[in-house]
């Protein structure tokens, strides 16, 4: 759940875009979650 006194919100990203931010961001969100196929 994103409650919005937590500051957060679900971002949807390729999975280009999240291997970027795992290399050059480690430890910037807690978990994520793959959505399709």
């Amino acid at each position: 759940m994103c409650l919005s006194n937590y500051n957060k919100q679900p971002v949807i990203l390729t999975q280009a875009e999240k291997d970027e931010i795992d290399k050059n961001h480690p430890g910037s969100y807690e978990n994520s979650i793959k959505y399709g196929t």
